[in-house]
């Protein structure tokens, strides 16, 4: 019984892990995303072109 109990929370925290890093992956590419704008932005209002 307390064997079942430890792999359950195993599996609970290991599931919790993966949902908080991939909110975390989201954040990062959004955060990202909104550099790379800003970026472009100053250098179109510059006249700068890529």
């Amino acid at each position: 019984m307390i064997c079942f109990h430890i792999k359950k929370l195993a599996v609970t925290l290991e599931w919790k892990s993966t949902a908080v890093n991939r909110v975390l992956e989201v954040k990062r590419e959004q955060y990202q995303k909104s550099v790379h704008e800003a970026i472009l932005d100053q250098q179109c209002s510059r006249g700068f072109y890529v």
